[in-house]
């Protein structure tokens, strides 16, 4: 019988400090934003931009104290966001009775723009890219 074999461990390098992890991040996310935005059509970046946009215009409403943005929103964030929000401010399509409803397809391009972390962190953020911070009053550090 075949058998499957694990490739063999390798050791890790020594752990980085921060002064050197921090150019690798910013060198990594801006290859990463070149690769994608070559992936994706211009009404499809525009489209997820917009989303994003209103995302992050969405969360910025909600209590300082909890800490959201679209580096820390969660699934259940972006649940709330679409049931509260996006589907009442994108109700486009009248249903027989006259009330008003978000299209299947609209609802689809929605979660599709909010589908990967990808979309957030790569590109659709106002400005440059933000690679962590190194400071010695970090604790992450």
């Amino acid at each position: 019988m075949w058998q499957y074999s694990l490739p063999a461990q390798t050791a890790l390098a020594k752990q980085l400090d921060p002064w050197a992890a921090q150019p690798m991040y910013h060198n990594a996310l801006h290859s990463a934003q070149a690769t994608i935005s070559q992936a994706w059509e211009v009404n499809t970046t525009q489209q997820r931009e917009k989303t994003m946009q209103e995302l992050n215009e969405w969360l910025s409403q909600l209590p300082t104290q909890w800490e959201k943005s679209l580096m820390t929103c969660t699934p259940a964030d972006l649940i709330v966001f679409l049931q509260d929000h996006w589907l009442e401010a994108h109700a486009g399509t009248t249903l027989p009775d006259g009330s008003f409803i978000s299209s299947p397809n609209g609802v689809n391009q929605c979660l599709s723009s909010m589908s990967t972390r990808v979309a957030s962190l790569v590109g659709l953020l106002p400005g440059p890219l933000r690679p962590p911070v190194a400071t010695p009053s970090s604790p992450a550090w």
